[in-house]
């Protein structure tokens, strides 16, 4: 698509940057330092259950920072919706959103921004996300349905207008859900395929069935859960005004599950886990669990 020239003044657009820590490595400090200096100040949203005092020291050292520990893990939305609401306190306009396994690259910031001046309906874009995958040369962008959560420019105007991430969801599908509400609300979700994100997806496996290998990222039994859950009560909650979103979803847990059964250990378990995550999510029970 062709970039046509707005009038949005760059010194309008002011970036923060948060990271949600959840019993994280000391490899984290590298990726903050990756992106602390492209944001003029970066939240770092503490979710552990039991705080490594000698991580947040470490963090705590580094300039631009704004340290905040909820105190237990109230999920991904909760804290995500902790950082949006103090950027917005403190006169930001964007925000940037990053997995604590997430690197940036030295321009990202810069990238989005100059992409943000040079846009013709700036006021229109909910959020400027990068490629995942292997990265365009050529300086293409794309709408998207959905993008996940790491690597994204949150519009803090769109924000307000569709209100906070939803923390009943906990973690998984948290970004589906966002995204839908904000093409709901004729929000655009830009992809730049010339900006590369370095992001871990979770634990990559390989397993054995019927004399195949297949490769897969690995889900715990109770992250199968909240993806089966939180996918299903998306599904019905949105069926009526996204069908085909909600079936795309529903097939992509499908998928998921079906691998996670067959291919992963511990299938009693998972099974379980995954019957209850249907009637848990058909009946609308939500929030943290303790199966």
């Amino acid at each position: 698509m062709k970039i046509r020239f707005n009038k949005l003044h760059n010194n309008c657009i002011l970036i923060a940057g948060v990271v949600v820590l959840y019993n994280s490595k000391r490899s984290v400090i590298d990726n903050i330092l990756s992106y602390v200096n492209q944001v003029d100040l970066l939240y770092i949203i503490d979710n552990s259950d039991i705080v490594d005092i000698g991580l947040v020291e470490e963090i705590s050292s580094i300039h631009s920072i704004k340290y905040i520990s909820i105190g237990s893990n109230k999920g991904i939305a909760y804290a995500l919706n902790v950082a949006a609401n103090h950027a917005i306190k403190d006169g930001f306009t964007h925000l940037l959103t990053m997995d604590d396994d997430s690197k940036a690259p030295k321009d990202l910031v810069k990238l989005m921004r100059d992409f943000l001046l040079q846009y013709f309906a700036p006021e229109k874009i909910g959020i400027i996300s990068v490629a995942h995958s292997k990265p365009l040369s050529n300086y293409s962008y794309k709408k998207v349905c959905f993008t996940m959560t790491s690597g994204n420019l949150l519009s803090l105007d769109a924000y307000k207008d569709v209100g906070p991430f939803d923390d009943i969801l906990f973690i998984d599908h948290v970004d589906h859900e966002y995204n839908l509400r904000l093409n709901l609300g004729d929000y655009e979700i830009i992809e730049l395929s010339y900006v590369k994100l370095n992001h871990k997806l979770g634990v990559n496996k390989v397993s054995t069935l019927f004399g195949n290998k297949f490769y897969f990222i690995s889900h715990s039994p109770i992250r199968l859960y909240y993806l089966v859950r939180n996918g299903i009560y998306i599904a019905k909650k949105y069926f009526l005004v996204r069908p085909s979103f909600c079936m795309k979803l529903l097939y992509l847990n499908l998928v998921e599950t079906s691998k996670s059964l067959l291919l992963e250990d511990n299938k009693r378990k998972r099974i379980v886990l995954t019957v209850r995550a249907f009637i848990d999510g058909s009946r609308g029970k939500m929030g943290r669990v303790d199966y």
